[in-house]
């Protein structure tokens, strides 16, 4: 699985560096059985597998999520994300806006007399796209 990707990156010519792989948990038994990653000095350093990073195959950093099924392969010129917070709220108690790395967020904070308590809210804008099918598969285990 690893490799296909791994030739179909080569063949549309992209960079090796920044390949990445996403598996999910139906394929990280098979992931684990592999020797080199059995071993944390094989496979990277051990704060790598701590972040969910299981090391490196054919030129893909491995990442294991709960969220994806069977594998995705991509460079970081795949997808596009893009987070914005909203306008900072006039009329509350408080409200501020902050940004960090690329994401946004709004934070608003006021008196609520229905519950007799602070209320706050967060609230963001996130939007994310394909920006070159080229740069991203996605398969499964065969039957």
């Amino acid at each position: 699985m690893s490799s296909k990707a791994a030739a179909e990156f080569t063949r549309h010519e992209l960079e090796m560096n920044g390949r990445v792989m996403v598996i999910g948990p139906d394929l990280m038994e098979a992931f684990l059985t592999i020797p080199a990653l059995q071993n944390a000095a094989a496979a990277g350093s051990d704060q790598a597998l701590r972040n969910g990073e299981i090391g490196r195959v054919f030129g893909f950093r491995v990442f294991i999520s709960p969220f994806v099924n069977g594998t995705t392969a991509f460079t970081r010129d795949a997808f596009a994300l893009a987070c914005r917070a909203p306008r900072v709220s006039e009329g509350a108690g408080k409200s501020a806006s902050q940004r960090h790395n690329g994401y946004s967020l709004r934070v608003v904070q006021d008196f609520d007399m229905t519950v007799r308590a602070e209320v706050s809210l967060m609230s963001t804008f996130v939007g994310a796209g394909v920006l070159d099918n080229r740069q991203s598969m996605s398969f499964g285990l065969a039957a």
